[in-house]
């Protein structure tokens, strides 16, 4: 229920606001009691509106900083319907990818051939074609009698100098996935991974589109759709304890990147916040959906990083390749800003 009532979030926070200035001056007295839902409801909307001066994204980086990328590329267009539209919307990725040239690249729903030297050996292709030495992938659910996998995978420009996961429990498919890597001296760890999703079908979409007219009578099967959020939460709850306690154990700088398929909301980023930053809101600008489907507002891919890190700049990757868009974020240690602001107090 909850998970649910966090969809709904912004559609009740609008229209709240919406009754609030007609009452304001129709019924002043019952606009009262609007105006303390508007005003319990503030730390939600803390969460999910980033409040900042520019949605700039410069492309050339600050020296000394780290940029990183977080995308759930949806299987790479597995399910196009001919190949001529999968390597068309491909491509749009790959360019995509090539132009920011960011130094860690976390992808999610990410799918592959095995066979060396293939047309579909997205693996590959990337490390030859876009000049990543070190990458980790996590093969979690396999196609054609092992031909082809799809899972979560980290590209890197810096050494990747350990490399784990931690396999959620069946029946459902999925992992956290830990990098150690060597940045200029320092060991910074990235996490990511794909949380539960709900899986609905095409024809729920429309139901959930459906809903908006209470009395369209195309709402059949909108019980299945709560059945299908109440299960996806219950299994996204194991996961998010498992992550939040591999977190936990970390010490030193790290970034948590992935796909939560939660709102900010929801459980899930209400538990890795306790003691993580969302880049978004340091520094991106406006709601930042990511998910193109259902609402205006639904932001559930997330990039988190630990205190040790200042986020310089953050924004969307809008596209057409995958049914997410991405995020990027500039990234830089506190200690390096401080050193440099020593070296400049010298200086003077």
């Amino acid at each position: 229920m909850i998970s649910i009532l966090g969809l709904l979030f912004p559609i009740l926070f609008f229209s709240t606001l919406f009754l609030f200035l007609i009452w304001l001056f129709i019924k002043p007295k019952n606009s009262v009691l609007l105006l303390s839902a508007l005003l319990l409801s503030i730390p939600s909307i803390l969460k999910s509106f980033a409040i900042n001066k520019t949605e700039s994204f410069y492309a050339k980086k600050k020296p000394g900083s780290l940029r990183l990328l977080t995308w759930n590329v949806g299987l790479l267009n597995f399910a196009a319907k001919d190949h001529a539209t999968a390597e068309q919307q491909n491509a749009i990725l790959f360019d995509k990818l090539k132009e920011l040239n960011a130094d860690v690249i976390c992808l999610q729903e990410f799918f592959t051939a095995v066979v060396p030297e293939t047309r579909y050996n997205f693996k590959d292709s990337i490390i030859k074609t876009m000049g990543y030495p070190y990458h980790y992938f996590s093969p979690e659910i396999s196609y054609f009698s092992n031909q082809f996998y799809s899972g979560n995978i980290v590209y890197s420009k810096y050494k990747i100098i350990s490399s784990s996961r931690i396999v959620f429990p069946r029946p459902n498919n999925g992992a956290l996935l830990k990098t150690s890597l060597l940045v200029d001296g320092d060991t910074v760890q990235i996490f990511t991974s794909h949380l539960q999703s709900v899986k609905f079908e095409a024809y729920e979409y429309q139901t959930i589109r459906n809903l908006k007219k209470a009395s369209d009578p195309r709402l059949q099967g909108s019980g299945n759709i709560v059945k299908k959020l109440k299960l996806a939460f219950r299994e996204r709850t194991t996961q998010i304890k498992i992550i939040d306690a591999a977190l936990r154990e970390t010490e030193g700088p790290l970034v948590f990147t992935g796909d939560m398929n939660e709102v900010p909301t929801g459980y899930a980023y209400q538990t890795f916040t306790k003691n993580l930053e969302d880049v978004w809101i340091n520094t991106g600008y406006g709601i930042g959906k990511t998910f193109k489907y259902i609402s205006p507002s639904l932001r559930i891919d997330y990039i988190f990083v630990s205190d040790h890190f200042k986020s310089l700049q953050s924004n969307r990757i809008i596209s057409s390749a995958s049914d997410h868009y991405g995020i990027v974020t500039d990234l830089i240690l506190k200690k390096k800003l401080d050193n440099d602001m020593n070296l400049l107090k010298k200086g003077q």
